[in-house]
């Protein structure tokens, strides 16, 4: 009410309402007193209660009663910016879960469901597992980085393009690569020097896969064959090693087993059974078990060192120098008749015969000596072949132990080559800041970090006469980063079948590479 004008207003319609707003309870008032009760009759109404049933007044209402509960509460913007913070929280906790979800099946290596995986979907993609090796602080780490899809092609060229691609993809392509290590595959061992000059560096193939390839090589040569308890790869020379001992240790129960076997009678493995006895029970397959045994214990030792993440060049280096020369050691008739009385207890223990082989049954005629040379002295060979009935069955096993040792000796002398185990000390003598023993490497990486020998020479004198602590210098960091295996990358592939099964084979090679390093790292 106004007592200015004698009239009076609706409060909420002046305040909340607009342009189309009733002009009498608004702007002009209501001072018609006669009407304000209404008419008499009974159903009609009066004027006010006439203008607040009208929903332009409801409207008002309406705002007044929002504009008082933000009054109490806060204003509108704030109640939007609660009720956005509220949905951020309520996502981000979302998101932690799909976060731990994602962790968990992918360190557990299990599979998302996907909506084009398939069970019938067949996967013949190719690929090569990329590892770094790096150093912080002088702390060496090897590191998973991905798998590279190779399905096109495995030529040098190809796998050159890739890992060049990749390490682009990754900004790495800047950063000085050292070394490279390569596992076995000729692809990598033959061309790989020429076709990976991009790569300045040092072509390192302390990969003991090479050597285990070398060793099937060997066996080839001898005509050893297979005989392993367990399936195993041709290259994993520890689990071989372990077979042999099994073998050896539990030889009566195979041979029972494979007995039983035989004389059951009752499946259709009778003839397999009847072939693996006889192989068994060979006099060759009895004396190779045993040299083979003396010969891996002594490799598994150098499969096992090179193995381990924190070995370096240089202990790698003297491993290889300990296990040429121990097996150097091992080619005399002292070590052999050491074995060779093991064996015949073995054979005695298990009525094995360890006779030589009869040699010519079946076979053509032998050129004999002439009868005309009978009363000359012969200083040249002839084609004649001689008669080694007189030979003992010692004196023939021991050829074929000097056989099995030169060829292992021979091609590990020949795989890690004099310059690389000379630079392999080179870089340990650098480790005990010895300079001149240590010139091979510095020679061989000055120019690339464009270091001056001369000054490098006086803070070497002055880091062993003054410092206790490493010495801190960019050829150290080289020195750490020298890899001695491809171990790392082939324990990659041990989990890449546990993430890419058959049921998961449609996956693209981005998400794959992704799970893998959260799998394995």
């Amino acid at each position: 009410y106004s007592i200015e004008s004698n009239a009076i207003y609706c409060y909420v319609c002046r305040i909340f309402g607009n342009g189309n707003s009733e002009d009498t309870f608004v702007k002009i008032g209501f001072n018609n007193w006669k009407k304000l009760s209404g008419s008499k009759g009974k159903g009609s109404k009066s004027k006010l209660q006439l203008h607040g049933s009208s929903n332009y007044h409801l409207v008002c209402l309406a705002k007044w009663s929002a504009f008082k509960q933000t009054k109490k509460s806060c204003s509108v913007h704030t109640s939007l910016e609660t009720a956005n913070r509220e949905q951020i929280s309520i996502n981000r906790e979302y998101l932690k879960i799909l976060i731990d979800i994602v962790l968990y099946l992918s360190k557990q290596g299990l599979a998302f469901r996907g909506h084009d995986e398939k069970e019938l979907a067949t996967n013949q993609e190719e690929q090569l597992a990329l590892c770094v090796r790096y150093t912080n602080h002088f702390q060496v780490f090897e590191r998973f980085f991905g798998f590279i899809n190779v399905s096109e092609n495995q030529n040098p060229q190809s796998l050159t393009s890739a890992i060049v691609c990749f390490l682009k993809k990754n900004n790495l392509h800047n950063v000085p690569i050292i070394p490279q290590s390569y596992d076995g595959a000729s692809v990598m061992s033959g061309e790989a020097k020429s076709l990976f000059n991009t790569l300045e560096a040092v072509y390192v193939h302390f990969a003991m896969p090479t050597t285990n390839y070398k060793f099937i090589e060997i066996k080839k040569k001898l005509k050893i064959k297979n005989k392993s308890i367990t399936r195993i790869g041709d290259t994993r020379w520890s689990c071989r090693y372990h077979n042999c001992k099994i073998v050896m240790e539990n030889y009566p129960a195979l041979i029972e087993v494979l007995t039983e076997e035989i004389e059951d009678n009752n499946d259709r493995d009778v003839a397999q059974a009847k072939g693996i006895l006889s192989l068994l029970q060979e006099p060759g397959f009895v004396v190779h078990l045993f040299i083979l045994y003396e010969v891996l214990l002594v490799v598994n030792i150098l499969s096992n060192r090179l193995q381990e993440k924190t070995a370096t060049l240089g202990q790698a280096a003297q491993i290889i120098h300990s296990v040429i020369n121990s097996l150097k050691d091992y080619r005399n008739d002292v070590k052999f008749l050491i074995i060779w009385n093991q064996i015949n207890e073995f054979a005695k223990k298990h009525q094995v015969s360890i006779d030589k082989p009869i040699i010519g049954l079946g076979s053509k005629r032998k050129r004999v000596e002439s009868t005309r040379l009978s009363n000359f002295y012969v200083t040249s060979s002839t084609s004649a072949e001689q008669e080694n009935s007189q030979e003992t069955n010692e004196a023939f096993w021991r050829i074929k132990y000097f056989a099995v040792l030169d060829s292992v000796i021979e091609n590990l002398v020949r795989r890690f080559s004099k310059q690389s185990l000379e630079l392999a000390h080179s870089v340990d003598n650098f480790f005990l800041l010895d300079f001149k023993e240590s010139k091979l490497f510095i020679n061989h990486y000055k120019d690339l970090f464009q270091i001056d020998t001369e000054t490098l020479m006086a803070e070497i004198t002055v880091a062993k006469n003054a410092f206790q602590t490493t010495y801190q210098n960019q050829l150290l960091g080289v020195a750490y980063t020298l890899p001695i295996r491809s171990a790392t990358c082939e324990r990659s592939f041990s989990a890449m079948r546990r993430i890419k099964t058959w049921l998961r084979s449609t996956m693209i090679q981005e998400r794959f590479t992704n799970l893998s390093i959260i799998h394995i790292e």
